[in-house]
């Protein structure tokens, strides 16, 4: 509780101009949108112990349909910001217009009439009111970075956890094959000593159900295996067939290297608090936005132009203007007094909200750090369980050979093996879930 306390408090004086070094390896993208570093550069990653994984995270950044979508939001909020440049710059237009008319009734000759014209606007900032607006839009667009973060951790998370579980999953598959192969044995055997008069028909029975619950276990693990395949198409935007058999590794992601001194920093630049802070911001802008409303808008405009009957001498007289505009807003002050007080309590909401997230994110750490010493305690555990075991076994195949013990006895033995095996299985699968969950948590500072 004091670590946290303390750790909260140094993430409070962290200054807001933190960046993300996050990177990926999209090439063209990066150069169309100029991600520069945003991306992770997974080839160069120590996930290459997992070739096939970096393989499918390359598929996940190029065909993902919710990182694609906002990437395409963040060139969006690229182009939109281009357009309202070009807005606060000296508006032209040119205008040509002709008429012809004659009249119906009496017939005679008829009229033309030519017109051009040519004008400029230019709408005045004396107040900052357009450089508010610029940093408005600028924060609109780290916020759409920030958004594409989370769902790049998101995505990361869920493809390790799946390719994880299909790894794991191929090996229990293995073992409960083994063991189906054991029971099958034991149950010829005691039907032998059934109809021999050595035994009983419970114990016929009692073989045959766990016969029955292996048989359950390996339907029951294809089927995850297959879920679990079914659920990386989905996050590689069904660009390719996932192979289960290319998956073979278990322990693919390294123990996060930082410090506990680290989580500060790290927990200062984590997407989630890097939003709260710009909203923060974004509020006091259109606080400030709001009160520049209560100064008087000038602009400036004029034209140039001619306007004849004969096209040869449309240009001989042109005409100008110059006229200036200024809007005084007072007369909506009660409205502008509601609107502050609006924008007030949005601030204040920004800030509760800065301190929830960054509570959150010290929280996710913590507990994401609990888990990884249970789960590596837990996997150390099962292997001198499984050391325990293999002795066991040996004596047991000693005896078995030296005629002490019948082949069932032996045979449980070996089952209690392969059990012991599958429990190492499930220890190390909890352990690189704890490692990739503390990897996500801490936005995979020093995962990769």
């Amino acid at each position: 509780m004091i670590f946290k306390k303390n750790l909260y408090l140094l993430i409070s004086c962290i200054i807001s101009g933190c960046s993300n070094n996050s990177s990926y390896g999209n090439e063209s993208i990066r150069e169309e949108l100029d991600l520069d570093n945003w991306f992770y550069e997974i080839e160069d990653s120590k996930l290459l112990m997992a070739p096939y994984l970096s393989e499918l995270f390359i598929s996940a950044v190029n065909n993902n349909f919710q990182l694609q979508t906002s990437l395409l939001d963040i060139k969006k909020g690229k182009i939109n910001k281009r357009i309202n440049d070009y807005d606060k710059n000296v508006q032209m237009n040119a205008n040509i217009g002709t008429s012809h008319s004659k009249s119906l009734e009496h017939g005679g000759n008829s009229n033309n009439s030519y017109t051009t014209s040519v004008g400029v606007f230019y709408d005045f900032d004396f107040f900052g009111k357009k450089s508010v607006e610029d940093k408005l839009n600028l924060i609109e667009q780290e916020l759409l970075f920030l958004d594409f973060l989370g769902l790049r951790n998101d995505v990361v998370t869920s493809l390790i956890n799946e390719y994880v579980s299909i790894s794991a999953n191929k090996l229990r598959l293995n073992l409960h094959r083994r063991i189906k192969a054991i029971r099958i044995d034991a149950l010829r055997i005691e039907k032998e000593r059934f109809e021999s008069g050595v035994s009983v028909n419970s114990e016929v029975i009692f073989s045959q159900r766990k016969l029955d619950y292996e048989l359950k276990e390996i339907k029951k693990i294809n089927e995850e295996i297959f879920d679990s395949v079914n659920k990386i198409e989905n996050l590689i935007g069904r660009s390719e067939v996932v192979d289960p058999n290319e998956i073979s590794e278990l322990d693919i992601i390294n123990l996060p290297e930082f410090k506990i001194s680290d989580l500060p920093e790290i927990a200062g630049t984590h997407y989630n608090v890097l939003s709260s802070m710009l909203k923060i911001k974004s509020s006091s802008l259109k606080l400030e936005r709001e009160e520049l409303e209560w100064y008087p808008q000038i602009s400036i405009s004029g034209t140039i132009g001619t306007q004849g009957d004969k096209l040869l001498k449309l240009f001989e007289n042109p005409a100008g203007a110059l006229s200036s505009t200024i809007i005084l807003p007072f007369i909506e002050w009660h409205k502008r007094a509601v609107n502050v007080d609006l924008l007030n309590v949005d601030l204040s909401i920004s800030h509760l909200d800065y301190e929830y997230k960054v509570g959150s994110v010290v929280d996710n750490m913590n507990n994401a750090l609990i888990n990884l010493y249970s789960a590596q305690r837990d996997y150390e555990f099962s292997q001198v369980d499984l050391s325990a075991t293999e002795l066991t076994n040996y004596y047991s195949l000693s005896e078995y050979d030296y005629g002490f013990t019948s082949k069932y006895e032996y045979l449980l033995s070996e089952v209690e093996l392969l059990n012991s095996k599958l429990a190492q299985v499930d220890a190390q699968h909890a352990f690189v879930n704890a490692k990739t969950n503390l990897c996500s948590a801490l936005d995979y500072h020093g995962c990769f």
